[in-house]
């Protein structure tokens, strides 16, 4: 029997098999690895991270729940954020102007490209990472709820010290709210219309039915989150300013984040009272005698110890902006 044919089959089937398996070594020595997650553009649940482009690449910035005023704040360029991946816990609250002006979108999901949403990629100014809304929330002595039903009843949503202009930045649908709670170190303002307008409401404890109120229930479309005035000795942090009834920073005082005061009672404090201020290091403040920014102004980034002294006087102050230095 001849077995050279054999031989030689079993010569050639082995020469492929070899060519087979160099090929499939080579195929896999050039594909590349999965890349690694880089472990800082992670959020955890209460936590957003921003990115500089789509589908989550390139720079990114984690933020944790808070405001950003401007884009130094979360330490990346002004318009310049194209997508973000938002925690379990959170949601996220863009602003095309600093000082959360302008434009806003509200998101509880991640966006790999803010191409495709209304406010646009390469817009974002401003920035604030709130909770979710949920049920039976239970404010801390720095926080307030508000919810949806009487009596603390439905859905509800915690908010820190801010300003809120519509329904979409308090984070309820408009006109909604029905009973609220307030932490015994702040006070909440409720307005009727959007932008701090219309009928007004202040509350300094909680209040199980707006509808007993002038405000009413299912009726409030904006509202500002403020510290009590204290007794004394008011010290602001680097966002924030610090107006005192007497000179040298004595008697009453309240402090007012950035924002729009166009009456006394949106201060805090009685009107023409003002006698000195402290301003935050990363602020300006615009004083003015009227009412609704109008009359004499004054701008100042530094402290003052006796209006008396300054052209605008002592015991003149009516309404107050506070903006980004």
């Amino acid at each position: 029997m001849n077995r050279f044919p054999i031989r030689i089959t079993l010569l050639v089937s082995m020469l492929l098999l070899l060519v087979v398996l160099g090929s499939a070594t080579v195929l896999a020595q050039d594909e590349p690895a999965p890349a690694a997650v880089d472990a800082a553009c992670v959020p955890s649940a209460k936590e957003v991270v921003v990115f500089l482009d789509e589908v989550y690449g390139n720079k990114c910035a984690k933020l944790k729940i808070g405001a950003y005023p401007k884009a130094t704040a979360f330490k990346m360029p002004d318009d310049s954020i194209t997508s973000f991946k938002v925690g379990a816990a959170v949601r996220i609250v863009l602003f095309r102007d600093k000082d959360y002006g302008g434009f806003s979108a509200a998101y509880l999901n991640d966006i790999p490209n803010l191409y495709y949403e209304p406010i646009a990629n390469d817009t974002v100014s401003s920035i604030r990472v709130e909770m979710k809304p949920t049920t039976g929330c239970n404010p801390r002595p720095n926080e307030i709820a508000v919810f949806e039903d009487e009596s603390y009843g439905g859905q509800c949503i915690l908010h820190n010290v801010g300003n809120f202009s519509n329904a979409l930045e308090i984070g309820l649908p408009d006109e909604f709210i029905s009973s609220v709670k307030v932490g015994n170190l702040l006070r909440l303002v409720l307005y009727r219309e959007p932008n701090f307008n219309g009928i007004t409401d202040i509350y300094t404890a909680s209040d199980a039915a707006l509808y007993y109120d002038t405000i009413g229930n299912d009726k409030v479309s904006s509202m500002r989150v403020e510290l009590k005035p204290k007794a004394t000795g008011c010290k602001p942090k680097p966002t924030e300013v610090a107006f005192f009834e007497h000179d040298l920073y004595k008697g009453r005082c309240v402090i007012k984040q950035i924002g729009s005061y166009p009456a006394a009672y949106e201060m805090g404090l009685p009107n023409d009272l003002i006698t000195s201020m402290k301003v935050g290091a990363k602020v300006k403040v615009v004083l003015y005698t009227w009412d609704n920014f109008g009359g004499d102004t004054a701008t100042y980034t530094k402290n003052i110890t006796n209006f008396y002294y300054e052209p605008i006087g002592n015991d003149t102050i009516s309404s107050v902006r506070i903006m980004s230095r």
